[in-house]
């Protein structure tokens, strides 16, 4: 990706970067995993969780 000219934030930019979208199994997964090692996604993938149960 470097070569291609991008700039890499951190570790989480680039794995949210490589998913096709969200919403396929990869994402699901994705978000599962940094929801359970980063507090800050953990939040993200518990309101989510959370809406989904709602609607």
């Amino acid at each position: 990706m470097v070569q291609a000219g991008i700039v890499p934030i951190n570790r989480v930019a680039i794995g949210a970067e490589l998913l096709a979208h969200w919403q396929s199994a990869a994402g699901e997964a994705h978000a599962t995993l940094m929801g359970d090692h980063l507090p800050f996604a953990g939040n993200n993938q518990a309101g989510f969780l959370a809406a989904k149960a709602q609607a």
